[in-house]
């Protein structure tokens, strides 16, 4: 039986309810064992003489004996309570009372009355050595342990990297302890910090990077790595690598569920490095032999990766020559189509085969000009029998369009000539000329400018141009999550008031 002549009776329910097999243990064993405070020893002995067991009367009696030694503070730090100091990483003293704590965590429990191997506690001395938190995070938890609140000085209604760390380490400590009402305040806070500021998932993340893994499903470590995944623009580079240590960032780079491409792996690294001084250069220097460089773009490669200083030389050109290859063989393989002499000149120019388009079947055949602005790219397409050329937007208005010959050459996949100018075409019809990229590309004009491919992330977030052509992320723009407005995915993960609290600590 544990010393719940010490406990408040909002306490006493909970520890009568998890441990009825320890009511009838023999009240005298309690007493040898000196967990006890002296009033409450005292009290107890006289009782035990009397012939009588514990109730909830003589409880109350030893409790209200207790509560006179209190100071007036909200926390005490003296008294027959206070039988246990906890000493953060700062090597501040929090005295604690040890059957308090108990009744929240069955860890605690087996720590200090069941004799269990915990390698910082120290017995003897009463002392347990929490070396992952600060003073301020450890006199919360035992604030919580009789409050059953966290301070106030723990408000995220102004959130900031400080609240966000000390939170994340409360949320560690219920987690080591299965401290687990603690724990269900914690993750609803910190999920709430991470809607209001996305950037915060950064800290919080570093600050939980000393949990092995992304965490499980529901895990608030795991909250923060999705967030980071789907908005590193608002969290990385939005100034929140900075915060992370050489571990942290080391974990982004290598995940592979990121929404980033290469380049944003290098410019990512290149936030934190020039952040830092020459501990974080060299870091970044090993770092990035984890970015594969033949997927970064030419002339980034040349105007902002080689004179970052964190690869050779010879890697860069190795690089350039792979991404000059693979563009050379993948050009050769292309089919495409020229067409040329429409009276509707949008159609003009040189459609690409696209293999793997959604929606079209193996035999369908879809070529697609793709234009500048990235909303009036043209497709010459078979359907049925019948090719057509019409704007991607609304293929059912269709400029020109041509019979399938059904005795053609292997060689003539479209049709060269016989078009008929539609409702929406203009005469004369084109002729269409299916060839070889290569040989299209000699038959151009020097004059005329590429047809290149638009990148759907600049159609998403126009930003993003500026962002590439930066050296870095601007940080004098301000902190963009903050205009962000809430996702599907942050609403219905928004924490709710639940009257039970669930066991995700167990």
């Amino acid at each position: 039986m544990h010393p719940i002549w010490q406990l408040p009776k909002k306490y006493r329910d909970k520890k009568k309810k998890r441990q009825d097999d320890r009511m009838m243990e023999n009240e005298l064993t309690m007493v040898d064992k000196g967990v006890l405070s002296s009033a409450a020893k005292q009290l107890r002995l006289h009782r035990i003489s009397s012939g009588r067991r514990a109730s909830a009367g003589n409880i109350d009696e030893a409790w209200v004996e207790a509560l006179s030694t209190r100071n007036s503070f909200s926390l005490p730090s003296e008294g027959p309570l206070m039988d246990v100091t906890l000493v953060g990483k700062d090597n501040f003293p929090v005295r604690a009372s040890r059957s308090v704590l108990a009744c929240d965590s069955f860890i605690l429990d087996e720590i200090f009355f069941r004799k269990r191997e915990w390698q910082h506690y120290d017995a003897m001395k009463s002392r347990l050595e929490i070396n992952f938190c600060t003073y301020d995070v450890i006199r919360a938890a035992v604030h919580h342990s009789f409050d059953d609140k966290i301070p106030s000085d723990f408000d995220i209604t102004s959130p900031n990297e400080e609240i966000a760390r000390k939170l994340a380490q409360l949320d560690h400590l219920a987690y080591i302890y299965k401290i687990n009402d603690l724990g269900g305040v914690t993750n609803g806070a910190l999920r709430k910090l991470i809607n209001q500021r996305a950037v915060l998932a950064c800290a919080i993340f570093d600050e939980l990077s000393i949990r092995q893994g992304p965490g499980t499903v529901d895990s608030i470590k795991r909250y923060a790595l999705d967030s980071i995944r789907d908005m590193p623009m608002d969290t990385l580079l939005g100034g929140g690598v900075q915060w992370m240590k050489e571990e942290s960032v080391e974990v982004i780079i290598l995940d592979h569920e990121m929404d980033v491409d290469e380049f944003y792996r290098f410019k990512i690294l290149t936030a934190w490095a020039t952040a830092g001084g020459e501990d974080r250069l060299t870091a970044a220097r090993r770092l990035a032999e984890h970015i594969e460089l033949k997927f970064i773009e030419p002339d980034l490669l040349i105007s902002q990766v080689k004179d970052s200083g964190y690869f050779d030389v010879s890697k860069i050109t190795g690089a350039l020559n792979a991404i000059n290859n693979s563009l050379a063989d993948r050009e050769n393989e292309r089919e495409c189509v020229l067409v040329e002499g429409a009276g509707s000149e949008v159609v003009n120019g040189i459609y690409c085969r696209e293999n793997d388009e959604v929606g079209v079947g193996d035999e369908e055949i879809l070529f697609v000009k793709e234009a500048d602005d990235g909303y009036s790219d043209t497709g010459l397409f078979l359907w049925g029998t019948t090719w057509h050329i019409a704007l991607c937007a609304d293929y059912s208005n269709t400029f020109y369009k041509c019979e399938d010959p059904p005795n053609k050459s292997s060689t003539e996949l479209v049709p060269n000539s016989h078009w008929v100018v539609m409702d929406g075409g203009v005469d004369p019809p084109p002729t269409c000329t299916y060839r070889s990229n290569k040989e299209i590309q000699g038959k151009r004009s020097s004059s005329e400018r590429a047809m290149l491919a638009p990148s759907l992330e600049e159609m998403i977030d126009p930003t993003i141009v500026e962002k590439r052509r930066s050296r870095i992320f601007d940080k004098t723009r301000g902190d963009v999550s903050e205009k962000r407005t809430l996702t599907l995915v942050q609403m219905m993960n928004l924490p709710e008031d639940q009257k039970e609290v669930r066991d995700t600590y167990v």
